[in-house]
């Protein structure tokens, strides 16, 4: 009987120590890996030991010289599932893949003129137009691919940047008429120069600053006379030391003792010319038409000029200057789209 006894202890301990044994294996819990190919940047240790079903923190970004980092993706190359540390968890061994864009610098060379800061712009990305420079006794008139030549001319509002590239900025010199010292080129979009002397630039209603193509239809025209007694320098759509000539500063233009002005044309551009008799400057003003005041139609291009003065005639009228082949007068209603010729502050 004490040897079935003794067996019978036997098995039981035996059973309860597999059974302990069964137990703390089944314990255990299940890992994984989660390895990280950086893609050409500095390398990213993998995690291991990472428990089913659990999150992981984000290690530290990698770093790549010309690159920005835009994060971890489970697919590489296409880059369209990005994996997210705060909710996905980890269920398998897996790898992360690290995604960059490409990053150029546009550095902006102002010739002279005050210093502009480069940028940093990814691929494909537009730079931002920056503050104007400023250079004493001259007129910014754009950023340029082209130094000295000045022919192709930076768009910011549509052209991308797809390499290190340097801008250079072009100025505008006056030429002093009776006292008076005129630009070269009419004004573009707001506080910006045309690119040639013969470009009718934009379009302006007195004492507004919005700019209004040179062709074409428009939406949205304001058939109202602005109100003030002169043009505000808010509104002035002159380039930083320039501003709009007063109604006495246009009429030395028309000072036959002192000033030849001639209906002429500049690389077949119809204009009015006006000359120093003393110095011999020269200015050309090109005969780009205008909008008019009801609905901004455009008319008259190569027939009329229309140029603005900061004065005021009326409380519905301005001084202007207005010619074509033979005849020069001055004022128009406010809510017409004319030119802008300004002179150095």
């Amino acid at each position: 009987m004490k040897k079935v006894h003794l067996i019978l202890s036997v098995a039981v301990l035996f059973a309860a120590v597999f059974v302990a044994g069964c137990g703390d294996k089944g314990d255990e819990p299940t890992t994984y890996t989660v390895a990280f190919e950086s893609n050409g940047g500095s390398e990213v240790e993998p995690l291991t030991g990472v428990i089913s079903g659990s999150t992981i923190d984000a290690p530290e970004e990698p770093t790549r010289a010309n690159y920005i980092f835009i994060g971890w993706f489970t697919d590489n190359g296409t880059f369209a599932k990005r994996w997210d540390f705060a909710t996905q968890t980890v269920t398998a061994d897996i790898t992360l893949y690290g995604k960059w864009v490409l990053i150029f610098t546009v550095t902006f060379d102002s010739n002279g003129g005050s210093a502009v800061e480069p940028e940093t712009v990814t691929e494909g990305s537009m730079a931002t137009r920056p503050a104007l420079p400023i250079k004493f006794d001259f007129g910014f008139a754009g950023w340029y691919t082209d130094n000295t030549t000045f022919a192709d001319k930076w768009d910011f509002a549509t052209r991308k940047v797809a390499s290190d590239i340097t801008l250079y900025a072009k100025w505008v010199d006056f030429y002093e008429i009776v006292g008076v010292r005129w630009a070269e080129y009419n004004v573009n979009a707001f506080r910006t120069f045309a690119t040639n002397p013969e470009d009718s630039g934009m379009f302006y209603q007195w004492n507004r600053s919005t700019a209004w193509p040179a062709t074409g239809d428009v939406v949205g025209w304001d058939a109202t006379n602005a109100t003030g007694d002169s043009w505000e320098s808010a509104n002035d759509p002159c380039p930083a030391g320039w501003r709009l000539p007063t109604q006495e500063e246009q009429a030395t233009l028309l000072d036959t003792d002192n000033v030849i002005n001639e209906w002429t044309s500049l690389n077949s551009v119809n204009g009015h010319r006006f000359t120093d008799k003393v110095s011999g400057a020269s200015i050309f003003f090109p005969a780009a038409g205008s909008r008019s005041g009801i609905d901004g139609t455009h008319y008259n291009v190569s027939i009329n000029g229309f140029y603005w003065s900061s004065s005021q005639l009326s409380a519905i009228a301005a001084f202007s200057l207005n010619f074509t082949n033979g005849t020069i007068s001055r004022g128009h209603y406010r809510y017409s789209g004319f030119s802008v010729r300004c002179v150095r502050q």
